[in-house]
């Protein structure tokens, strides 16, 4: 009778798994889409499986390409893990994404993304850049109760000409590659920006209870060549504001 209780137990499993694996998403995204609807984003197209698809992701008019693929034995672990994938005009990148009861995280983020999809965020500010920024295995961890407790990796931008306004005049110096680095120490995310010879122009942290700090260092004028009184300060500008 055990036995019995037993089989009928695991043909019932392997039914509803082998249902899930099978279903097309966009059955399943009819019931789903009006639970977790994304102010501004517009989700179209789904196709595939619950386990491997692909979709249309429009967001402030630009376009996106996202694939996904779920790993179902990540589910006995009682952890959700899916390689990602989202491209598009200017940008593409790829990532590992985990979600489990104790928080996410994001891991083996890689990939790019040109200027053509940041400079219409500049543009608020009257500035512009050139070139391309460079995602190398960037990752981020969060608790549900702490959005962000660690993150690592690097950006690196390949330099190029920028343009910003100083008072009435806009300026149109060329940069130099710069390196964002990303660290943890003491759960206290850090973040440093430096140029060819490692020196900072940037740097800033990030704690678990959101508040977050932007120091711009004096040699960022040099970089930029703007002209700048020489004294012993190291820091021309500080900022400090809670994020989340």
């Amino acid at each position: 009778m055990l036995k019995t209780r037993y089989l009928v137990l695991i043909t019932l499993l392997s039914f509803i798994v082998s249902l899930a694996a099978t279903v097309p998403v966009s059955l399943i995204w009819k019931y789903v889409e009006p639970y977790v609807a994304i102010p501004g984003v517009k989700i179209a197209e789904p196709q595939g499986t619950l386990w491997q698809g692909q979709t249309q992701v429009t967001w402030q008019r630009e376009k996106a390409q996202a694939s996904w693929s779920i790993s179902p034995w990540s589910l006995f672990l009682a952890r959700l893990s899916s390689d990602i994938q989202v491209s598009g005009n200017g940008f593409d990148v790829t990532a590992n994404a985990q979600l489990g009861p104790g928080g996410y995280s994001l891991t083996h983020v890689n990939g790019y993304v040109d200027d053509t999809l940041i400079n219409p965020r500049l543009r608020a500010f009257k500035a512009t850049l050139s070139g391309r920024f460079w995602l190398d295995e960037l990752a981020a961890q969060g608790e549900w109760e702490k959005i962000l407790t660690s993150a690592s990796g690097e950006v690196r931008w390949t330099g190029g000409n920028v343009s910003y306004p100083v008072g009435r005049e806009t300026r149109n110096p060329k940069i130099v590659q710069l390196v964002a680095r990303l660290s943890t120490v003491d759960n206290v995310v850090r973040l440093s920006v430096e140029d060819p010879d490692n020196v900072p122009v940037v740097s800033g942290q990030v704690a678990e209870d959101g508040w977050a700090t932007l120091n711009v260092h004096q040699h960022l004028m040099k970089v930029a060549n703007e002209r700048w009184p020489d004294n012993d300060r190291d820091i021309v500008f500080d900022m400090k504001q809670k994020i989340f």
